[in-house]
């Protein structure tokens, strides 16, 4: 719709104008945006000066249905998460997360949204902080599960960690 588009541009514009915006936090506004067509054609796939992200919360998921799991956690956290439903993040209901999550991602359908957050999409400080959700990309995030007590991640910033890799838990 073109007022959310207008919204959004505002959003931009306002965000550009701040003294700590730097190329990642324009390029990832800007595959925001395009990613709100809902066409995989519209977006920002490479540029002259691309950017990796750093950092990363350290547990993976997969998408059982319409529910999220997680499939692997650094060994440093607790192994019976494995195979754990996640219910919420940072005491958002997952379902309102996967949608913010998506949101930087161009996809034209739910099942090829839920594939661009497949199994590390979840995992991005970054866009945590770009959605508001955290104040800093350094910020642990709370997972909460259906049969589970909730743990705090905190982000890793080299990928030298261990996952435990194993066969799920039982749940």
């Amino acid at each position: 719709p073109s007022d959310k588009r207008a919204t959004m541009e505002r959003d931009i514009l306002q965000k550009l104008g701040q003294p700590d915006c730097n190329h990642e936090t324009f390029l990832l506004n800007i595959r925001c945006y395009l990613a709100a067509f809902n066409n995989m054609h519209a977006a920002v796939i490479f540029t002259p000066r691309d950017f990796h992200l750093s950092g990363l919360y350290p547990f993976r998921i997969h998408y059982v249905s319409n529910d999220v799991y997680v499939v692997d956690v650094a060994r440093e956290y607790d192994r019976l998460v494995i195979g754990q439903k996640i219910t919420a993040i940072n005491d958002q209901p997952i379902s309102e997360m996967e949608q913010k999550l998506s949101s930087f991602s161009s996809a034209e359908n739910t099942w090829t949204k839920r594939k661009s957050l497949d199994p590390v999409g979840f995992s991005q400080p970054e866009y945590y902080r770009l959605l508001g959700l955290t104040s800093s990309a350094s910020n642990s995030v709370k997972l909460e599960f259906a049969d589970h007590p909730s743990i705090r991640i905190a982000p890793v910033g080299k990928p030298d960690f261990h996952w435990h890799s194993g066969p799920p838990a039982p749940h």
